[in-house]
C-alpha cells in the first residue's frame, strides 16, 4: 500500500487494479 501525500490518497494494488481510497 503506498501514500500519496500530495492527492491524499491511499493507493492498493492488491487485486492487480489500482484501487482509490480518500484518507481525508
Amino acid at each position: 500500500q503506498i501514500y500519496d501525500e500530495s492527492s491524499g490518497e491511499s493507493l492498493s494494488s492488491t487485486t492487480g487494479a489500482c484501487t482509490l481510497s480518500q484518507i481525508n
